[in-house]
């Protein structure tokens, strides 16, 4: 009888233990839930202060230069453009664009002489910029920066569209890398599908011999971007466009944060004499010391965060079945690693790039499950890949152009969202 007793009262204190045990776990997920709440408000209202503090920015420029005399034309020739949801969307674009290079390089005619021909609001706006801005018609990638002011490739614009030669003048432009004949030859002649840091590094390619098929490759890779130390990048891609046939063409997103982080590492390293095979080697030993150390937690990676908008939406079928989209950025390098491991791709080798800058990943979910990661750079969604590097399907498609329109992003012909 006592026995009993005594078992009953253990079965009991176990019972109690474990419902103990339950509620203290549901406390920790709500707290979690609660804390992962507060993070994303506090980071929702960190993103809201920049875009806020940029537009000030913009504003005090725009006050300090010819505004008045731009505003009041456009107020009597063409209201509308001052009206239009194209102008005001993202921070004042347009008029900070014309203000900031009347104020550094002038305008190449009077402001006064232009009267509108065409009543659509963006013909208006590319009608005005040519009339103050160029003399000449310049690529089509490169009118994206002639919409909003770039140090950079605003400047190659000018200076195409007013006949300067841009082999002369390049030395001159803030982070422009070193160029020659040939690379502003196939720089030029750039397809509207590439954005001005990939076709740069599809001109470099092919200054260097290398045939159409890699400099597309590298230019739809991460290092479509300012990758910093570009001397020393230079001689990277002459390395590569000389083993391209010995070397794996898979491997060439890991060989360029393997180099990426080598030149971080050490001046002096370089890539003169090795073989491809021994490169190949130590980008696999990079790759799985590199993993183990995210693995673990002394190893932390965070990443800037973006100027887009994560975004979600809810969308219902012809069946009534409501789906659920979450567009997130991913910020630390675990998340890549495991974003990677989920997915079955190669993203954690945009590790550098991502904490850089560079560039920008992107996970989008369907009713919380990771289905897609996305890769922006420079203003276009360069690359959208799913579990196995499938491509995105139909309605994923829809999807992401909704966001990348709404985050003016254009939408490379890699993408495959067209």
């Amino acid at each position: 009888m006592a026995t009993t007793r005594r078992g009953r009262a253990v079965a009991r204190e176990r019972a109690e233990t474990r419902q103990y045990e339950r509620r203290t776990v549901q406390m920790r997920m709500v707290s979690a839930r609660q804390r992962a709440a507060r993070a994303l408000a506090v980071r929702v209202a960190e993103q809201r202060l920049r875009l806020r503090s940029r537009e000030w920015a913009w504003r005090r420029e725009i006050e300090q230069g010819r505004s008045r005399d731009l505003i009041a034309h456009l107020n009597r020739v063409a209201p509308q453009i001052l009206k239009s949801k194209t102008l005001w969307a993202d921070g004042l674009p347009l008029l900070h664009l014309l203000v900031s290079v009347e104020k550094r390089w002038g305008w190449v005619r009077p402001l006064e002489t232009w009267t509108p021909r065409a009543r659509s609001v963006r013909r208006q706006r590319e009608s005005l910029t040519r009339h103050l801005l160029l003399e000449y018609p310049v690529p089509e990638f490169l009118k994206p920066a002639l919409y909003r002011f770039d140090p950079t490739w605003t400047r190659v614009a000018i200076v195409i569209g007013r006949g300067n030669s841009l082999l002369k003048q390049g030395p001159a432009i803030e982070g422009l890398p070193p160029l020659n004949r040939a690379i502003v030859r196939a720089f030029v002649q750039s397809s509207r599908e590439f954005s001005p840091w990939q076709a740069l590094r599809r001109a470099q390619v092919l200054s260097l011999g290398g045939s159409e098929l890699l400099a597309r490759r590298a230019a739809g890779s991460s290092l479509a971007g300012s990758a910093g130390n570009e001397v020393r990048w230079v001689g990277a891609l002459a390395w590569y466009v000389r083993v391209s046939d010995r070397f794996p063409r898979y491997l060439f997103e890991r060989w360029v944060s393997f180099v990426a982080s080598k030149f971080d590492d050490d001046d002096g390293w370089s890539l003169a004499g090795r073989d491809p095979r021994e490169v190949a080697s130590q980008i696999c030993r990079f790759e799985a010391e590199l993993r183990k150390r995210e693995a673990r937690s002394d190893f932390p990676m965070v990443f800037p965060e973006s100027e887009l908008h994560a975004w979600r939406v809810e969308t219902v079928d012809p069946d009534g079945r409501a789906s659920r989209w979450w567009f997130r950025q991913i910020r630390t390098g675990r998340d890549l690693f495991y974003e990677g491991e989920r997915m079955g791709h190669c993203i954690f080798s945009y590790r550098d790039c991502a904490r850089r800058g560079a560039v920008s990943i992107w996970s989008l979910s369907l009713d919380g499950k990771p289905i897609l990661t996305i890769e922006v750079t420079d203003g276009q969604v360069n690359e959208v890949r799913g579990r196995f590097n499938r491509t995105a399907e139909r309605a994923e498609r829809s999807i992401i152009g909704q966001w990348a329109s709404g985050n003016q992003l254009r939408v490379s012909r890699e993408a495959h969202v067209d």
